[in-house]
């Protein structure tokens, strides 16, 4: 049930920054968010010791780089891709993260890739394709029709991907929470040169979008990567990754719901086309009985 919530507000994060780009720039949303972050991290931390990361030399220059392909990498190009695409449609495209990481696990790890695996990272590509070229500009009346800037929504996957797999040096020495708070605090420090110009947009900030606001903090990034970080501790690796199926169903529906979204039938079948693709992906690791590599974990959408 937990997982589900924090797939649910997973989702409901492209329609809070489809709001908010109303009256902020991308730049200023994804900076102004990790700020709230790395002040909600830091009261964690503080009184959780047990938490606090205790890093080598090697570990840092590892989160160093990890963190720029988070933060950055993803989440300011994700969010300046949402100009071009609507809300459920870069839903859509973000459900294609465990396809790209299994691709790139492959190519960078060398781990095993079936040839049912590589089926899935093709359909999955190719519903990306669809919806980028083909949905890119639709559904709501600020979408900017530009399957250039769309594509940035599917980059931003690129990018965390080779945050997961560079990641994968800390794992098993370090707290899924612990490494997950250090990643997210090295993400911001790459913000800091964007903080003076960004920080004057909060003034814009009124109403409801500080609801919206306080949604991509707390229940875009805090609540669901802890759940999905103490899930890991508690269940099967490949059922908690198998979660990430829902995010985008709950991005189509927060966007016809709240926005009454005009949903592109091309798009959709794009999506469908991403979907069984990742399925195909992840269906590897449930028949095998091996231990289960980072394709098969999946990691939390990079939204």
């Amino acid at each position: 049930m937990s997982l589900t919530v924090a797939m649910a507000l997973w989702g409901l994060q492209f329609v809070a920054n489809h709001e908010l780009l109303e009256v902020l720039t991308a730049t200023e949303i994804v900076v102004v968010r990790f700020i709230a972050v790395v002040a909600a991290v830091g009261a964690i931390l503080l009184f959780v010791p047990r938490l606090r990361p205790r890093l080598d030399r090697r570990d840092v220059v590892i989160l160093v780089f990890a963190g720029l392909l988070s933060v950055p990498g993803s989440q300011l190009l994700l969010a300046t891709g949402q100009n071009y695409l609507a809300p459920a449609m870069a839903g859509l495209v973000v459900a294609t993260q465990p396809a790209v990481t299994a691709a790139m696990s492959a190519l960078v790890l060398r781990e095993r890739v079936s040839p049912r695996a590589v089926v899935g990272m093709v359909l999955a590509l190719v519903g990306a394709a669809v919806v980028i070229v083909f949905a890119t500009g639709g559904g709501t009346a600020l979408t900017v029709r530009n399957p250039w800037g769309a594509a940035l929504v599917f980059l931003a996957q690129v990018s965390f991907a080779g945050y997961t797999v560079l990641t994968k040096a800390v794992q098993g020495r370090m707290n899924p929470l612990t490494l997950t708070f250090a990643g997210l605090l090295f993400g911001a420090v790459w913000l800091v040169p964007l903080a003076p110009g960004a920080l004057a947009g909060i003034g814009a900030l009124e109403g409801l979008r500080w609801l919206w606001f306080i949604q991509l903090v707390v229940g875009g990034t805090l609540i669901p990567y802890i759940v999905w970080n103490l899930a890991l501790g508690v269940l099967p690796a490949n059922e908690v990754g198998s979660y990430t199926f829902l995010v985008p169903l709950f991005g189509v529906a927060w966007s016809w719901t709240i926005l009454r979204e005009d949903l592109s039938l091309i798009g959709l079948a794009g999506g469908a086309l991403i979907v069984l693709g990742v399925v195909l992906t992840q269906a590897r690791g449930r028949r095998a009985a091996v231990e289960p590599t980072l394709a098969d974990v999946g990691s939390p959408p990079a939204a």
